[in-house]
């Protein structure tokens, strides 16, 4: 598989870890995405992109920033899941 320039394996499976849990299992419109990962990133400069470009934003966020994308995205998925655990006990119960 060829590498797309500028970009490395390791930001290259972030992408796809963020792109796995947000667009694939939450089913979040690309305007979703990139509304979430600007609010989440104040400082990836986005004022500029037109449409909502994902790959865009993605190529001007550093490691980190995509890291602190992944574990806010790990923590709601984590949440969710404690909800809906906590949820079908209760329903069980009944």
């Amino acid at each position: 598989m060829r590498i797309p320039e500028g970009l490395t394996v390791e930001k290259d499976k972030q992408i796809n870890l963020i792109l796995a849990i947000t667009k694939h299992q939450w089913k979040w419109s690309r305007k979703a995405i990139f509304m979430y990962i600007v609010k989440t990133c104040p400082n990836v400069p986005s004022s500029d992109i037109k449409n909502f470009s994902t790959s865009k934003l993605f190529e001007r966020m550093t490691t980190s920033e995509k890291s602190l994308v992944i574990k806010r995205v790990l923590a709601m998925k984590k949440n969710l899941n404690t909800k809906q655990t906590f949820n079908n006990l209760n329903e069980e119960r009944k």
